[in-house]
């Protein structure tokens, strides 16, 4: 990590990251808690179903703004240039905006949310595509603290919305849904009134051939995020699909608390990333399993926490309306954060494959695994319970983890 930042410099803009990120992250988290004790399960189901609806259609624009951090990090003496790759990454995600709301009414309509849900869904595309693309800006120019304050000042503004909504006798989920979207946008314009980012879209700078090349690079990242979307929301679209109302509002309620974990690697990942860009490749390689292996690190205290406490925090938090929600859940975030960092990382040490094609093969089974798994435990909470369902999985996730060790010892 010497050859990255100096060593003070990583630990203070990690540290801003990780303050900036666990703040906005608690809001945000605070966001969902306050959201299920207004509103009955079933109404809170509706809001996480309706938000994972546009997660898994705005999946163009929370990565298209990826790698525009790192062009701005190169040209930190040339602001000529850092304009240039600015104006035509907008024009990019400008671009994957519209293709996005254009989508997004059949995709709304084929989920079967309401009209004013599916305006909801329209206005998180666009809070989604402000959001990501103003923190992926302040990354590349250094701002981290900035970046932090926009964050959580989105996130305040998302959670304020709804008590004020709820002091007027307002609350309902497609409201909520609409608030969450537009909070970004909000916070975008506070920030650009108080610190302006200085860069600014020029449209004589846009070319065909640059755009071109911003789609040629953020590509394999976007097919990363249909992915990761499909594999995040999925669950959750199933539950809505297969089991009563109220046990989606059980299911987003036990999600929200395990995703805790997140914090620390995402701050980590934040800072190192754009940084990464100014070493080559094969140092990169050498790299990866000490980033990997730290983040591990990092996550599995917060994980065996929720393994020793999560039932007690789920009726502290969220209340007696949501039985469902507690231990299956932390059992298999307690299995299966620690299959990633043995896994990947034996698969980069396989001298046969090499790093690059053991790490794409694992990804592809692991990805693979994610996609077909939603399903079975839908079908299997059918057949039987959602508690049943999410318990086998618990018990597999334990005998997995209880097994890593063999691939260590293997390869």
């Amino acid at each position: 990590m010497g050859h990255l930042l100096p060593k003070r410099e990583i630990a203070f803009s990690s540290a801003v990251s990780f303050t900036g990120l666990t703040v906005a992250r608690l809001l945000g988290f605070l966001f969902s808690v306050a959201a299920a004790r207004i509103l009955v399960p079933g109404d809170y189901g509706r809001v996480a179903y309706a938000l994972a609806i546009a997660a898994l259609a705005s999946v163009m624009l929370s990565s298209s703004p990826i790698g525009l951090s790192r062009f701005l990090a190169r040209e930190t003496q040339d602001r000529f240039r850092q304009q240039e790759h600015f104006s035509n990454w907008i024009g990019v995600v400008g671009l994957l905006l519209g293709a996005s709301l254009l989508v997004a009414g059949p995709i709304s309509a084929a989920a079967g949310l309401s009209r004013w849900l599916a305006v909801g869904v329209g206005t998180n595309l666009i809070g989604t595509a402000v959001l990501e693309t103003y923190r992926e800006v302040q990354r590349g120019l250094g701002r981290y603290g900035l970046q932090a304050v926009f964050y959580s000042l989105a996130n305040l503004i998302q959670l304020a919305g709804i008590l004020v909504a709820a002091a007027f006798g307002l609350a309902s989920p497609a409201l909520f849904v609409v608030v969450y979207g537009c909070s970004s946008l909000v916070a975008c314009v506070l920030m650009e009134l108080t610190a302006p980012v200085g860069l600014r879209f020029v449209r004589r700078s846009l070319s065909r051939e640059r755009m071109l090349a911003v789609l040629r690079f953020i590509w394999p990242l976007l097919l990363q995020s249909v992915f990761f979307a499909i594999w995040f929301n999925a669950d959750l679209v199933m539950v809505q699909h297969l089991l009563p109302a109220a046990s989606t509002g059980d299911y987003a309620a036990a999600k929200t608390l395990a995703n805790a974990v997140w914090m620390a690697p995402a701050a980590i990942s934040m800072v190192l990333l754009p940084q990464v860009a100014r070493l080559p490749e094969d140092a990169v390689r050498r790299r990866v399993p000490g980033f990997v292996g730290f983040g591990a690190l990092v996550t599995m205290p917060a994980v065996c926490a929720l393994a020793l406490v999560g039932r007690p925090l789920v009726i502290a938090i969220f209340g007696n309306a949501y039985p469902d929600a507690t231990t299956p859940l932390v059992l298999i975030g307690l299995g299966m954060a620690t299959v990633a960092p043995l896994v990947f990382g034996a698969a980069g040490r396989r001298a046969r494959l090499g790093a690059g094609h053991g790490i794409a093969a694992m990804a592809t089974a692991g990805y693979g695994g994610f996609l077909v798994g939603p399903p079975l435990v839908g079908w299997l909470a059918q057949a039987t319970t959602l508690r049943a369902a999410l318990g086998v999985l618990a018990v597999l996730a334990l005998i997995i983890a209880g097994l890593a060790h063999h691939v260590r010892e293997r390869y």
